[in-house]
C-alpha cells in the first residue's frame, strides 16, 4: 500500500491521509501519490478509474478520476529528492498518451502561471511536507505569499535534482524504446518529449545556478548539469510498424509476400462469412456457392504461391527476431475450411431436415402399397375359395379383410 494524500484542488485543504491500494475521489483533488516517478510502470484508464501500475507489480486505483463530475483532478508523485512532479498522462481531449509525461512543480513555474492549477493547494502541500514553495501561506490561500525568502543555493540544489530525474526519465523511456531494436514513429516521438522535459527542467536549473555567487557549491551543482549530456533521438527503423528493420530488405520482402498471402486469406474468409450470411438464415445454397466459387478458388492460388515464396525467403533469412516473427505469421495462416453447400433445393430448410422428412413420407408410402396389396390377396383369395370353405374359415377370411381395410 501507498501512502497517499487528497487535497481539495480548489483551496488546498487536506481532504484525506491514509495508506491504501485505492482511493476514490468525489471532487477535484489532487491526489498526492508517496511513490516516486522512477517506479512507476504505467498510468492507464479503466472504466472511470485511473489505475497506476507500479515496477513491483503493485496497483493502485484512483476511482472517479475520470467521472465528469470530478475530471479536473491532478495525480502527483514524488522525485528522488522530495521535489514534486504532476504525472500528465492523457491529452486535451482525455486519450491516453503514450508516455506518461512527469512535469516538475517549480516555484518558477508557479509564480511564472504555468501550473496555475496547482496554485491553490501548494499550502495543503507544505501541510502533509510535500515542498517548500515560495507560493501559499497560511489558511491555504491561494493568493497569500510566504514571507520566508526563498534559499538561492537550496533553491538551485532542489532543481538541479529535478533536472536529474527528468533526465534519468528520459533515458529509461529511451531504453525501453530500444529494447527490440526497432524504433517505431510513436516510439521516436515518445522520446522525443521526454527529452524535450528534460531539456526544460535543465535549462530551468541553469538559470537559478547562474545567479548564485561563485564558490565550491555552485562549480558543484554546474558539474552535475554538466553531466546531463544531450540524449541523442534515435532514427526512425521501423517506419511501417511490421516488426522488421526498414534497412534489412530481404526481410522486408519475405514481410511483403507473408502480407501478401495473410491479405488473400483474410478475403476469402470475407467472402466464406458473407455466403452464410447472404439470407440471413445461415444455409448455402448452389447459386450461392457458384457466385463465390471462383473468386476462392482465385485466392487460393494467390495464398499457395505467396506462402511458398514467403516461406522460400523467410528460410533463407538469418536467425533472429524477425525471423522468428515472420515465421509465426506464416504459421498462423491455416488451411482453409469451405463450408459444404446446406440448402441444395433453396428452400430456406436444412437439407439434413428435408432428408429426414423424405424418408419419412418415403416409409408411410411403402406402407400403404403394401396395405393395398395385402388387401387385394386376401380379396383374390376369397372369391377364389367360393363355397369350397367353412363358414368358420370364411369368417376369419372376412376379419383378415377388414384389418387390411383399415392398414390400408
Amino acid at each position: 500500500m501507498a501512502s497517499i494524500d487528497i487535497l481539495a484542488k480548489n483551496n488546498g485543504q487536506i481532504i484525506q491521509s491514509l495508506n491504501a491500494d485505492s482511493v476514490i475521489l468525489n471532487q477535484n483533488s489532487v491526489v498526492k501519490i508517496g511513490v516516486k516517478i522512477e517506479d512507476v510502470a504505467n498510468i492507464l484508464r479503466e472504466g472511470n478509474a485511473a489505475v497506476i501500475t507500479l515496477k513491483n507489480g503493485e496497483k493502485i486505483v484512483v476511482e472517479n478520476y475520470f467521472d465528469p463530475a470530478v475530471n479536473e483532478s491532478l495525480l502527483v508523485f514524488e522525485g528522488n529528492n522530495g521535489e514534486l512532479y504532476w504525472a500528465e498522462f492523457t491529452d486535451s481531449s482525455g486519450q491516453l498518451l503514450d508516455v506518461v509525461k512527469y512535469n516538475p512543480i517549480t516555484e518558477e513555474a508557479l509564480l511564472g502561471g504555468e501550473a496555475t492549477d496547482l496554485l491553490p493547494w501548494i499550502g495543503g502541500a507544505l501541510a502533509v511536507g510535500g515542498i517548500a514553495a515560495a507560493v501559499g501561506g497560511s489558511g491555504g490561500s491561494s493568493s497569500s505569499k510566504d514571507s520566508t525568502p526563498v534559499n538561492p543555493m537550496e533553491n538551485a540544489e532542489r532543481l538541479v535534482s529535478q533536472a536529474e530525474t527528468t533526465y534519468q526519465n528520459a533515458l529509461e523511456i529511451l531504453e525501453q524504446a530500444q529494447q527490440d531494436g526497432l524504433i517505431t514513429p510513436e516510439e521516436q516521438q515518445a522520446v522525443q518529449d521526454a527529452i524535450n522535459t528534460a531539456e526544460e527542467a535543465k535549462q530551468v536549473a541553469q538559470d537559478a545556478v547562474n545567479t548564485l555567487p561563485a564558490g565550491t557549491d555552485k562549480e558543484g551543482l554546474q558539474d552535475r548539469l554538466d553531466d546531463l549530456v544531450d540524449i541523442v533521438v534515435p532514427p526512425v527503423n521501423d517506419a511501417n510498424e511490421n516488426g522488421i528493420d526498414d534497412g534489412d530488405l530481404e526481410a522486408e520482402a519475405a514481410a511483403e509476400l507473408v502480407a501478401a498471402a495473410e491479405a488473400a486469406r483474410a478475403e476469402q474468409q470475407e467472402i466464406l462469412d458473407g455466403l452464410t450470411d447472404a439470407d440471413d438464415n445461415g444455409l448455402i445454397t448452389p447459386e450461392e456457392y457458384a457466385q463465390a466459387e471462383e473468386r476462392l478458388e482465385e485466392l487460393q492460388g494467390i495464398v499457395d504461391v505467396a506462402k511458398e515464396l514467403a516461406q522460400n525467403a523467410v528460410t533463407g533469412l538469418d536467425d533472429g527476431p524477425a525471423k522468428d516473427t515472420l515465421q509465426d505469421r506464416l504459421d498462423a495462416i491455416e488451411d482453409l475450411v469451405i463450408p459444404a453447400i446446406t440448402d441444395f433445393d433453396g428452400d430456406g430448410d436444412v437439407d439434413a431436415d428435408d432428408a429426414a422428412i423424405q424418408a419419412q413420407l418415403d416409409a408411410a408410402t411403402t406402407a400403404v402399397e403394401d396395405a393395398e396389396q395385402a388387401y387385394d390377396d386376401l380379396v383374390a383369395a376369397i372369391d377364389a375359395a367360393g363355397d369350397e370353405v367353412s363358414s368358420e374359415e370364411r369368417a376369419d377370411l372376412l376379419a383378415q379383410l377388414e384389418a387390411a381395410q383399415q392398414a390400408k
